[in-house]
């Protein structure tokens, strides 16, 4: 009786009294979990700050980091100011490929 209760497998133990539906609703929690969520829009001092670093950028030419939030997760971008429009951002990174950005997706805007 003693060997019985000392399992080798403890995930496989554990795990057998997992109904179908529970595995699906646990294996998509842990993709909830694992995606950051989208910025909240920026409120208008964080507009202001935005405008007056894109300003800046533009009639000086210093380069610019920009968090983006794209597929779920984070990523920053660097470049110098092109051009600007009410829904894209046009920017040059420092290899010279141009890029541009839509609004929506920006978390932050600061100086590089």
């Amino acid at each position: 009786m003693n060997n019985r209760l000392q399992r080798g497998n403890l995930l496989w133990e554990g795990s057998r009294m997992f109904l179908p539906e529970h595995k699906r609703a646990l294996l998509e929690h842990r993709k909830t979990i694992s995606q950051p969520d989208p910025p909240h829009p920026p409120d208008e001092q964080q507009l202001e700050a935005w405008h007056y670093i894109v300003d800046e950028a533009i009639a000086t030419g210093r380069t610019v980091r920009f968090t983006l939030f794209q597929n779920g997760f984070f990523t920053e971008q660097k470049g110098q100011m092109i051009g600007i429009s009410t829904e894209r951002i046009q920017c040059q990174s420092i290899t010279g490929d141009i890029f541009s950005i839509r609004w929506q997706r920006i978390a932050k805007i600061e100086w590089a």
